[in-house]
């Protein structure tokens, strides 16, 4: 049985989830930034410490984002990547955000 949607509450759920990605991505900045410049401080270990919370929340349920089933129940057919990339480059984004997150720690530490 379909979903009606909920127009607002899709509005809602992407608009939160944009910010919440918004947030993670300025955490992976800053940590190429502290790669940059050698800086090694109390944000650095609060962004890392935030991306590989994200991390084990994706692994622990399968590479899904726990917001998946709040837009789904709002009756939203797209997905978080969709919003923003082909359909064709969408199974793409976690390995290469996975990728990137191993380049700035590498950089990083080593």
């Amino acid at each position: 049985m379909p979903t009606e949607k909920n127009l607002p509450g899709i509005y809602l759920i992407r608009t939160i989830h944009i910010l919440i990605g918004l947030f993670f991505i300025s955490c992976l900045v800053y940590l190429y930034v502290a790669a940059w410049t050698g800086e090694k401080n109390l944000w650095v270990y609060l962004a890392l410490g935030a991306i590989l919370l994200e991390g084990v929340v994706l692994l622990f349920n399968k590479g899904e984002c726990p917001l998946a089933p709040i837009h789904h129940r709002m009756g939203d057919d797209r997905g978080f990547f969709d919003l923003f990339m082909p359909a064709s480059l969408v199974p793409y984004a976690i390995p290469f955000f996975v990728a990137v997150t191993t380049l700035a720690i590498i950089l990083l530490f080593f």
